[in-house]
This record gives C-alpha cells, sequence and structure tokens, in this order.
C-alpha cells in the first residue's frame, strides 16, 4: 500500500513539474526563442549542466536537432559550451541574459534611428534640389511590426477621400485586398480611386498627403516588417507619380 501511495505522489509531482516546465518555455519564447530554443534554455536550467543527448532527454527535443538547437542558444547568447568530455552546456542566468538581450535592443534601435534620420534626410536633400519650395515634412514615424503597420494604413484609410494608391508585390497586392476588404468596400461607395501596382519597392500613398514606405522585402518576417510613415503632400504626390 505504501509503494502504491509513493508512486502516486512521484506521479502527481511529475505532472506539476511539467506544467512549470509549460510555464517556463511559454516565458522563453517571449525572450524571442522558438518553441525548442525556449525548451533547451529552460531545460538547461533546471539540471544545471549536460550532454546534448542529456538536453535531448529532458526538453523532448529530437536528437536529430538537439545540435542545431544548442548551437542557435550559444550564438544568442543564452548558454556557453563546456569543452569537457563528453561536451557538456550550461545556461547563464536569466537576469545576465536579459540584461544582454537589452544591450542587442538598445543598439539596434539607436542604428534604426540612425538610419530614420539618413533617410529623411537623402529625401529632403533630393526632392528640395528640384523645388523653389521647401520641403515641409509634417511628420515621420518609424512603424515597427506588420500587425501594427496595417493597423496605421487602415486608419489612414478610414479617413481617405479622393484617392489610394498601394504598390507592392504580387503576393502584396492580394494580402492588401484581404486585409482591407472592409475599407476598400467603404472607400468603393464612397467613390474613392483605388489603384494597384507591382514593384519590389512598396509603399502606399493616401490621398496624395501621406506616404507609407516599407523598409524591407516583402519576404521579412511580419514582427520584423518596418515602415517609414511620412506625411508630407510633396513626397506623397512624387511617389504616386511612380
Amino acid at each position: 500500500m505504501e509503494i502504491y501511495k509513493y508512486q502516486f505522489v512521484l506521479f502527481i509531482s511529475k505532472l506539476f513539474f511539467c506544467g512549470k516546465m509549460s510555464e517556463m518555455v511559454a516565458l522563453a519564447k517571449k525572450l524571442g526563442l522558438n518553441e525548442y530554443e525556449s525548451k533547451g534554455f529552460i531545460a538547461l536550467l533546471s539540471v544545471g549542466h549536460a550532454s546534448a543527448s542529456e538536453v535531448s532527454r529532458h526538453s523532448l527535443i529530437p536528437r536529430a536537432r538537439v545540435y542545431d538547437v544548442l548551437s542557435s542558444l550559444e550564438k544568442k547568447g543564452f548558454i556557453e559550451k563546456k569543452l569537457s568530455r563528453p561536451v557538456s552546456y550550461s545556461a547563464f542566468l536569466p537576469s545576465a541574459v536579459a540584461k544582454n538581450i537589452g544591450e542587442q535592443k538598445k543598439n539596434l534601435l539607436e542604428k534604426e534611428i540612425q538610419e530614420i534620420a539618413s533617410i529623411s534626410k537623402l529625401i529632403e536633400q533630393t526632392f528640395s534640389k528640384n523645388s523653389r519650395h521647401p520641403v515641409l515634412v509634417e511628420e515621420v514615424k518609424l512603424l515597427k511590426g506588420q500587425e501594427n503597420i496595417y493597423s496605421k494604413i487602415s486608419k489612414e484609410l478610414e479617413n481617405c477621400s479622393e484617392s489610394v494608391l498601394f504598390c507592392t508585390t504580387p503576393l502584396g497586392v492580394e494580402r492588401k485586398k484581404a486585409e482591407f476588404k472592409k475599407n476598400f468596400e467603404t472607400l468603393s461607395k464612397k467613390g474613392v480611386k483605388i489603384v494597384f501596382k507591382q514593384s519590389d519597392l512598396r509603399y502606399c500613398v493616401v490621398d496624395k498627403k501621406t506616404l507609407f514606405l516599407f523598409l524591407n522585402p516583402d519576404k521579412e518576417k511580419k514582427d520584423e516588417e518596418s515602415a517609414l510613415l511620412i506625411k508630407n503632400p510633396f513626397l506623397a504626390i512624387q511617389f504616386a507619380k511612380k
């Protein structure tokens, strides 16, 4: 009877541990890791250090994938490899990882801000040379993530009264027709002209006043998509002519 009682307690403990592991894996994903990377990182935190085969066993990562996963975690600064026999791995403390990620994101943000300034300056210099009128940019914003960009475009479409131009890839045309279907139905009823052009250079011009200029290739991941929102009639008209 005592044996069965012990086995039952052990079974309950495993269930609780697995539940906690799932919670930790979900949190690790928010640090920018995929499913297998999260499982590997949490497994190493739980056992201290382990060989690749032990990581595979503890995390349920397939043996065929575990070396690639560990290599990726090492490059991202989440774990380190110890040159022992057999080779073993250990995880850095989450606080150290967080500090490293923070520095990386800070450097990336500073780089993006510099790029925005350079792009804005280049656009201003290019068009101001061809016009007697100064280029007055009312607003310039860097938008990150496809969902955020589309949300801003949708908001501009709600106030659109004359025309909207989408210049994008063939795949992008289909994607935007699906994404802004309700907007287009409303605009059509208002008599707004909707135009699509196919090109690798991607942008959107609303009422020849607002320009959305995409900064990445169309195959970029959704969360890595970026675009400039430029509220300037002069620039918007130039892109509408292309």
